[in-house]
């Protein structure tokens, strides 16, 4: 077990496919075809947002920019991706055939994906700019605020990210790994799964994508049994538990190493809620749903989507754009 252990965080890559994916069957030629393909491929994916009909707003990173459409006005993201000098035509079909998907899956709680383009050294993706950030970067300043995340919007948090995972659920797209940090809010207070494809650990693309964190890993994953849609219902346990507790639930004091802290996710019993009277039997009761070890007996994402703690949450009228205006202390 300590050897699957070892090798788990390298398991953890972000990944998001069609079960019964087609990818274009190119033939390899000289480098001058290649590029001539490579450009062909997309010329033909090129989104509704072209190279020249965009403007640099702001970098938040080496490899990330807010681009303005310059006609529309309209804010995005754009990922830049890389590229190593011997990627080949059909790495490129891969691509071009992945972001074709990922801009079909149109749904209130997915970011959207608008379409790509390339240059000589990298691939772009350009998505919705979900201006809120991630829980990831929210939690670390309701935190430093000595704030906290109440239920009604622990609430609100369930319910987009389940519809979400409902959605490609039914639509046979399999997503991984699910953590803080791919889970957004816009500015409207609005919840966003973001999921941009395998080719993100492509091992032709160098993306430098932050690394996955497995500690939010369901146990099966972490002892390598095979993907079910099951494990991200765990990963959304340990989330809202954190979030309510602004800590990680399990205490990491006793784990030298992440692998000590990945057997205790595996031998321990699950983290429950803290005995604050803040939070409702509902809540507790969801998240003990959540973290049911077996994951034969956990719910998919559309079978919880039925719990009692989301139909009480539906029936509450939450002012999630006034909630993140007031973490970011925004004026207006």
């Amino acid at each position: 077990m300590a050897q699957t252990l070892q090798h788990t965080q390298s398991r953890f890559r972000l990944s998001l496919r069609r079960n019964k994916s087609v990818h274009a069957r190119l033939s390899i030629e000289k480098s001058a075809r290649a590029k001539e393909v490579k450009n062909k491929q997309f010329e033909q994916m090129e989104c509704w947002l072209p190279t020249n009909n965009l403007q640099s707003v702001e970098r938040l990173s080496f490899d990330l920019d807010i681009m303005l459409c310059i006609h529309s006005g309209l804010r995005v993201v754009r990922k830049a991706f890389n590229t190593q000098p011997s990627l080949l035509p059909r790495h490129y079909a891969s691509i071009a055939n992945e972001v074709a998907l990922l801009r079909t899956l149109v749904h209130p709680n997915l970011v959207r994906v608008y379409g790509t383009s390339a240059d000589a050294s990298s691939v772009y993706v350009l998505s919705e700019f979900c201006e809120g950030g991630n829980l990831e970067s929210i939690a670390k300043t309701v935190v430093k605020r000595n704030g906290i995340v109440g239920e009604v919007v622990l609430g609100k948090i369930c319910e987009g990210v389940l519809n979400g995972l409902a959605f490609l659920e039914s639509k046979c797209i399999d997503v991984t790994e699910l953590q803080p940090r791919n889970i957004f809010v816009t500015r409207e207070g609005e919840i966003k799964l973001n999921e941009y494809g395998s080719f993100y650990t492509d091992s032709c693309i160098m993306s430098q994508v932050s690394a996955p964190k497995p500690i939010y890993a369901s146990p099966e994953r972490i002892k390598g049994d095979s993907y079910t849609i099951t494990n991200l219902v765990w990963s959304l346990g340990i989330i809202i538990i954190e979030l309510a507790g602004n800590k990680y639930p399990y205490n990491t004091k006793d784990s030298v190493s992440l692998l000590g802290l990945l057997m205790k996710i595996v031998r321990d019993q699950p983290p429950e809620l803290g005995n604050s009277n803040s939070w409702s039997d509902e809540l507790r009761c969801f998240t003990k749903t959540c973290l049911i070890k077996d994951p034969i007996h956990r719910p998919t994402p559309s079978t919880l989507i039925e719990h009692p703690f989301i139909s009480w949450s539906k029936t509450r009228k939450v002012n999630m754009k006034k909630w993140i205006r007031q973490v970011w202390e925004w004026d207006s």
